[in-house]
């Protein structure tokens, strides 16, 4: 089986609000490459 490169990512998200920032949302995400498959196009 071949091996698929996974990348582990996150992001954040913030609000300025009254001169101070403010966390809104925050993602955690894995994905993986997938090449070479049929029906699979950039």
């Amino acid at each position: 089986m071949p091996r698929r490169p996974l990348i582990l990512t996150q992001a954040e998200v913030f609000a300025d609000s009254n001169g101070g920032k403010r966390l809104v949302a925050f993602l955690t995400a894995t994905m993986m490459v997938i090449e070479g498959r049929e029906g699979i196009v950039d």
